[in-house]
């Protein structure tokens, strides 16, 4: 909402936790994200990955204007580890 990536009517304000926050009404978004979710949670718990990067790109040039690296671990029983 805030980087201007997708158009704003397409969100609704909410609160999470006491937090104001922007919740996308957009079915097609919303599936796209639920299934990456689901795909990293896989790989996490299968211990195919140590990290999860998350890109916000300008849609013309495909120039990167954020980054997030989400590092993962599991401990020996296979739950995550603190």
């Amino acid at each position: 909402f805030h980087r201007g990536v997708y158009p704003p009517e397409i969100f609704d304000a909410r609160r999470m936790y006491g937090v104001p926050v922007r919740q996308s009404r957009h079915k097609a978004l919303n599936d796209y994200i639920s299934h990456a979710i689901l795909d990293a949670k896989q790989w996490i718990q299968n211990g195919m990955v140590e990290s999860v990067v998350v890109a916000i790109e300008e849609a013309s040039t495909h120039r990167q204007l954020e980054r997030f690296v989400f590092e993962v671990s599991l401990d020996a029983s296979g739950r995550h580890a603190r």
